[in-house]
């Protein structure tokens, strides 16, 4: 049970992959635990310095924690998540129905939606696996991994991951590399379509040749 004073402090120590740090009250005092699931909005990400208030309660153990935890700014934190979820179901959904048109088009590289489809459900999958396991401090998927799956195809889910999940979506070097994936990806299907529009255009001008004899 916790008491109906509410206390400020400010965030000091935060340990994203777990989803615990510690608050540092105003008055200076001893640093007070705080979990993820403690806070009224768990969607967005704690981050160092936010200034936060709280009720004072005790974990099981008898330790002074902190409960209902809000910050400042909780609402243009909301509003800003939301706007992240929105930006990128946009860019990838988009994405995904330039290949879907592109695809249909060209229907010898229908395999290209397919596989795109199919690599954004696993990088999806795998990103909640490694927020799930994050959570409760067991084997992670290495960050290789996930980048692996961004750079075959997969980063249209793991962007809808990173900001509905909230997983990975303000470490640093990780979103850094993460959008590197994106950029590599999306030039090698260019590039791809490009030679395959070539083709297509080479063999559509052979037909006329011998049909026309020029």
């Amino acid at each position: 049970m916790g008491d109906n004073m509410r206390n400020k402090g400010k965030i000091t120590h935060w340990n994203e992959a777990k989803g615990f740090g510690f608050i540092t009250p105003k008055a200076k005092t001893k640093p007070i635990f705080a979990h993820i699931k403690s806070f009224n909005d768990k969607h967005q990400l704690p981050k160092l310095n936010q200034v936060v208030s709280y009720n004072l309660s005790k974990d099981k153990q008898g330790r002074n924690c902190a409960i209902n935890i809000s910050r400042k700014n909780d609402d243009m934190i909301q509003s800003n998540s939301n706007k992240n979820i929105v930006q990128a179901l946009t860019i990838a959904l988009n994405f995904i129905l330039f290949v879907a048109i592109f695809s249909i088009i060209n229907s010898q590289v229908l395999w290209f939606l397919y596989t795109y489809i199919l690599l954004s459900l696993i990088t999806f999958s795998t990103y909640a696996i490694d927020k799930s396991a994050a959570q409760q401090n067991e084997w992670r998927i290495s960050e290789k991994t996930l980048h692996l799956f961004s750079i075959l195809g997969g980063w249209p889910g793991a962007l809808i991951a990173r900001h509905t999940l909230h997983h990975k979506s303000s470490k640093q070097p990780f979103c850094k590399i993460f959008w590197w994936t994106v950029i590599i990806n999306i030039s090698c299907f260019i590039s791809f379509s490009i030679l395959i529009s070539i083709d297509a255009i080479m063999l559509i001008e052979f037909i006329k040749a011998r049909l026309y004899g020029y």
